[in-house]
């Protein structure tokens, strides 16, 4: 039996790539159960509308109350029967066999993961993407600049 898999897509003014980022959750080969869009203070959040109808898809507008609160009343508006939430950003365009894959590490490795994976480039202007990585992990220098690890890379299989 397949795991329950919910995602959190917290928007604001993500009008310009949203309809990517749920087709590709909607696309997976594994099936996602339930998507949770919350709107954090978008200056018109109508573009949202076409997601009104759809069974598994449940909207949340608020004033803009930031990345991590959006994404903690997503939880809240979860049931308790979900094994796996996956957070998403709007930009973000997971490949059809992410759900499936991801499923299959925690079969293996058990449960006690936070998983990532990496973030490739992507030009919203042509779009397709760029060939480059965004990032793969974020690090610390020893004087305290953060950067995100390989950006800029074309992408291939390091990391």
């Amino acid at each position: 039996m397949q795991p329950s898999t919910a995602a959190i897509i917290v928007t604001h003014n993500s009008q310009d790539v949203i309809q990517n980022c749920v087709s590709a959750l909607l696309s997976q080969s594994a099936t996602i159960d339930k998507v949770i869009i919350v709107d954090s203070g978008s200056d018109d959040p109508s573009y949202l509308d076409i997601y009104q109808r759809h069974e598994n898809i449940t909207l949340l507008y608020e004033k803009n109350i930031g990345f991590s609160k959006a994404n903690n009343l997503g939880v809240q508006h979860l049931n308790d029967d979900i094994q796996y939430i996956i957070f998403v950003n709007p930009d973000v365009f997971l490949f059809e066999e992410f759900l499936s894959r991801m499923h299959g590490f925690f079969k293996e490795q058990g449960n006690d993961y936070i998983l990532t994976g990496k973030l490739l480039g992507y030009d919203p202007q042509l779009g397709e993407p760029t060939g480059l990585l965004d990032s793969t992990g974020i690090f610390r220098k020893w004087f305290g600049r953060w950067y995100d690890r390989g950006q800029g890379e074309r992408a291939g299989e390091q990391y």
